[in-house]
């Protein structure tokens, strides 16, 4: 926008952004749309209504070749294209943290974009209906219980507005009511990210709890399964919905060598080990430990839009220099903190000051009105519990199971095969064990084929990753006379011969 604004005809200075998303989306406002006090189509603004001087291309940059001054970028659908630059600027932003806890990713929800908060809000309600009638008092306590793994604005916010969408739908669900729910929050760090978050923390943790979010920090996850959380002293925590809510900022691929974040910069915000190359972010922001606030990011946009136009034109470029803001909102919906100068304070009136510096900093008169609407509409009436998300077409999905636990149970239906991918198995008939299962076998199958309930309980030996195949797709894969089927039709063949002998 900054650019834009300078270029003039004389200047020959064209301008092109790649994105991965087509909408600007402004990501304080994120778990708001979890709580129903942002309504998802407000959330965002179309980015060729907010650049319309710039070339926007939709894809993700996998790597910088500087010379032939080119950037490798991956489009939907895996098409490749190469946009050549004279200055480049790279705009990171922290993405979800995957790695590090085994089973999640395929067991929990991260928590990055607008269609992640609106299937959370359907997980939650999906939840909430199938524990209104659950006879099992055990099982109901966990499908009511809602865990977030991180530490930061987002990841508190998020546990916030889960506990406020609880609170709204406490109205119309009676098993709200009479029996409750928990939302825990364990934190993806030994310490908050920055020295801010480090001073506030008590006052955090104040409106936490006062919100009903229960604190974690004592426990650590090690794992993650499809009905528990494995903390680190052994024990298990059965949950119903995790969100991942850990971030991290992604590394860059340069002439092949990775750069992993944070990067060196100069003080105009130049990349140290390569020309034409421009970074927004702070000298020193890690190391500092430094929480940067909406107006922070505005500044810093500014600034590197500044001075590569300068660059570019010839003119001296000039230092950036991070102000010492007296007001520092701290955004957790209607249980924010806010400090300003040595004061600190929470609730509705750190609430209204953050939503007035989120709302300054967002472009587009007609999106902020619509927020505006949104909020005041928020005060007098209940959040919204409508779920809008759409049920998902069913696909591979990938599984995490820790050694003890039983995948399937002899007895029950079928409707689900598995590949194992690592990890030992054991399977066990009528109480006796029957057989071993290992990295590439598969089993399930038989309910599947024969249209029986489960002949065998398969228990997990160690840690084990799978695949899931539902019926439609492992029919599809015997159906045929090729390799693969067929030898998948011969072991089910015998293993329903050794079952009827």
């Amino acid at each position: 926008m900054k650019i834009e604004k300078l270029v003039g005809q004389f200047t020959n200075v064209k301008l092109t952004l790649i994105h991965d998303q087509p909408n600007l989306f402004f990501h304080p406002l994120l778990p708001e749309v979890i709580g129903g006090t942002m309504q998802p189509g407000n959330a965002v603004n179309p980015i060729r209504r907010v650049l319309p001087q710039t070339r926007i291309i939709m894809g993700e940059m996998s790597n910088i070749d500087t010379n032939a001054k080119c950037v490798h970028v991956r489009r939907k659908y895996n098409k490749p294209l190469q946009q050549p630059y004279d200055e480049l600027i790279l705009a990171l932003f922290p993405v979800p943290n995957l790695m590090g806890i085994p089973g999640l990713m395929a067991h929990s929800s991260p928590i990055n974009s607008v269609g992640d908060a609106l299937h959370i809000r359907k997980r939650i309600m999906d939840l909430i209906e199938v524990a209104e009638y659950a006879e099992d008092p055990v099982e109901r306590e966990r499908l009511l219980t809602f865990a977030v793994i991180g530490s930061g604005q987002r990841p508190w916010a998020t546990a916030v507005e889960i506990c406020e969408m609880l609170h709204t739908a406490k109205v119309s669900y009676p098993v709200l009511r009479e029996h409750g729910w928990r939302v825990l929050l364990y934190e993806g760090s030994k310490l908050p990210y920055s020295r801010f978050e480090e001073e506030i923390q008590t006052q955090c943790d104040h409106e936490l709890r006062k919100a009903g979010v229960t604190l974690c920090r004592e426990s650590e996850v090690v794992a993650v399964t499809n009905n528990d959380l494995v903390l680190s002293d052994g024990s298990r925590q059965p949950v119903g919905l995790v969100v991942n809510a850990r971030f991290e900022y992604p590394s860059v691929q340069i002439d092949e060598q990775i750069f992993p974040a944070p990067f060196q910069i100069k003080d105009d915000l130049r990349f140290m080990e390569r020309e034409h190359i421009w970074v927004t972010a702070i000298k020193d922001q890690i190391a500092e430990r430094r929480f940067l606030t909406t107006a922070d990011w505005v500044d810093l946009g500014k600034a590197a839009g500044l001075n590569v136009w300068a660059y570019s034109q010839g003119y001296p470029t000039h230092a950036f220099k991070p102000k010492n803001r007296w007001l520092k909102p701290y955004n957790m919906g209607r249980h924010s903190v806010c400090q300003i100068g040595p004061w600190q304070f929470g609730g509705t009136p750190a609430w209204l000051i953050s939503r007035v510096t989120n709302l300054l900093a967002l472009p587009g008169l007609e999106r902020n009105l619509r927020i505006l609407i949104d909020w005041f509409l928020d005060i007098p009436f209940r959040a919204d519990i409508a779920v809008l998300a759409p049920e998902a077409t069913e696909r591979l999905q990938r599984c995490h199971f820790e050694a003890g636990d039983e995948v399937i149970r002899q007895g029950d239906e079928g409707e689900t095969a598995y590949v194992i991918e690592s990890g030992l198995l054991e399977a066990i008939m009528d109480g006796r064990k029957v057989k071993e299962f290992g990295p590439g076998d598969f089993f399930g199958e038989i309910a599947l084929v024969s249209n029986v309930k489960r002949t065998a309980t398969v228990r997990c030996l160690t840690p084990c990753e799978m695949t899931i195949l539902s019926r439609d797709d492992f029919q599809a894969l015997t159906v045929g006379s090729g390799t693969l089927a067929m030898a998948i039709r011969k072991q089910i063949d015998e293993r329903m011969q050794a079952l009827d002998s």
